[in-house]
């Protein structure tokens, strides 16, 4: 048997909880009190046209009833408590119609009204088989529920297209569907123990339920695309998309994306500011990851600047990435920001650079390596180490440049010995081998990416430097020449 994962471990708690009776109904939790409540609820969700409050009663992430009403009902138990509201709301238009004569134009509009669940029919029972699912007293099944997920998205689309105010609950959809796939991948290659296992050897086995998941969600970005008034759907679907692919580190299939993104006229004005900015931050973490940090800073300034200020990890997560960009350029934030949003971290970093203080930065390095992995910084902090070298060079440059003017030898402005670079690579143990070559190599780099202005002269064994901009603005650096 598989091992018990953490969902069934907390319900079937949640269970003897029950069978104990030491839980009890709490509306604060967004616990129905039975199922008929709940399709009370769905009812005028659709009335008020609210699509962020059908989230809350038709969550993913929390049963919405008493365990023991889920043990026991069944999806035909759902389908006739439907059809008994739908017969019951038409039965109470009709007498109304009867005792006020209505016309004609009405008596259309009441029998539309009286069957207002009909078209949510499929909805309510893919989400109900979806829980019934996530509520298995021995296991869940991973291949029926991303199977029954997936088709609740393909059901939610079809009713998006016509009920546009939907569009929130698309966003929990797919966000339940990345969480759940990232879950089922989990235990289902932690079962896997054996290593002469073939199956092991291959990615996509890994990774199944999250490939299947991504594969359902961007093969419905095409439903969403043309129609500007769909264009919050086709945000969300790409945002989602772009999010597994990076998960995946699958950056070919993000290339395509990118295509689609700058080959379709978005109308941002059908589109509420807080997706807008989920889509804005994840495209900037993707630039980030292609190391385009133009276009990275660009999308992280926008989602910063119109995200809520009393969301302030989130907040918090852009900064961050804001930062490091901005460090590469030569650009410190102010210390005060960093103390706000309690990024200290950042301050050692900071100092080492204008120091060209290699060991700090190395230190840091050693000790948050996994931190900035988790929060995918980091290939843009470890660019910096070629700015802590630099204005290393540059401490260098000033004091060689000023014993020659001592000596009054100006001709030797600018000219400095290869050797005094090789031995403060030593001391500063930038160079791995302390040989010669590494020392030539490391300072190669840095003409090639740009960060100094000089050439090698080999003949005379000296670095020979621009005397008009030596060490040019990091703002201007465009990578390798």
């Amino acid at each position: 048997m598989n091992e018990e994962n953490i969902i069934t471990r907390k319900i079937n708690c949640l269970r003897s909880r029950y069978e104990e009776k030491k839980l009890k109904f709490n509306d604060n939790d967004m616990i129905n009190k039975n199922y008929e409540e709940m399709l009370d609820k769905i009812e005028e969700c659709v009335k008020l046209r609210n699509g962020y409050k059908i989230c809350f009663i038709l969550k993913l992430s929390q049963i919405p009833l008493d365990i023991y009403i889920i043990d026991n009902m069944n999806e035909n138990d759902i389908r006739r408590m439907i059809k008994k509201k739908n017969n019951h709301n038409h039965n109470n238009h009709n007498n109304n119609n009867n005792n006020n004569n209505n016309n004609h134009n009405n008596n259309h509009n009441n029998n539309h009204n009286s069957n207002i669940l009909k078209p949510f029919e499929q909805l309510i029972l893919d989400h109900f088989n979806i829980i019934k699912i996530l509520c298995n007293k021995n296991n869940i099944n991973w291949d029926t529920l991303i199977n029954t997920s997936c088709k609740f998205l393909s059901t939610f689309l079809q009713l998006y297209c016509d009920n546009l105010w939907l569009l929130p609950y698309l966003l929990t959809i797919c966000s339940f569907l990345n969480n759940i796939s990232t879950l089922a991948d989990s235990y289902s290659t932690c079962n896997k123990n054996d290593i002469y296992n073939e199956e092991n050897e291959d990615i996509n086995n890994k990774n199944k339920y999250t490939i299947e998941v991504l594969n359902s969600i961007r093969g419905k970005i095409g439903i969403v695309k043309g129609d500007i008034e769909k264009h919050g759907g086709f945000v969300i679907l790409m945002f989602q998309s772009i999010k597994l692919c990076m998960k995946l580190n699958n950056m070919q299939i993000t290339s395509s994306f990118l295509k689609i993104i700058n080959s379709t006229d978005i109308n941002y004005s059908y589109i509420p500011t807080s997706f807008i900015v989920l889509f804005k931050n994840q495209l900037g973490k993707l630039y980030l990851q292609k190391l385009e940090y133009e276009k990275a800073e660009r999308e992280f300034i926008w989602a910063f600047s119109n995200s809520k200020k009393s969301k302030i990890e989130f907040r918090k997560i852009i900064l961050e990435s804001l930062i490091t960009i901005r460090l590469n350029k030569g650009l410190y934030p102010p210390k005060k920001l960093l103390q706000k949003y309690k990024l200290s971290i950042y301050i050692d970093i900071i100092y080492s650079i204008k120091k060209g203080n290699i060991f700090l930065y190395n230190n840091v390095m050693n000790n948050f390596s996994n931190y900035f992995f988790h929060k995918g910084l980091n290939e843009c902090i470890e660019q910096i180490h070629f700015i802590v070298k630099r204005n290393l060079m540059k401490i260098v440059v000033d004091w060689w440049n000023k014993i020659i003017q001592e000596n009054n030898q100006q001709n030797k402005l600018y000219k400095v010995p290869i050797y005094l670079f090789h031995h403060i690579f030593k001391w500063a143990h930038i160079t791995q081998h302390h040989s010669y070559l590494e020392t030539i190599s490391i300072i190669t780099s840095l003409i090639l990416f740009r960060y100094i202005n000089a050439y090698i002269s080999y003949d005379n064994n000296i670095l020979v430097l621009s005397k008009n901009d030596p060490f040019p603005s990091l703002s201007h650096n465009q990578g390798p020449r």
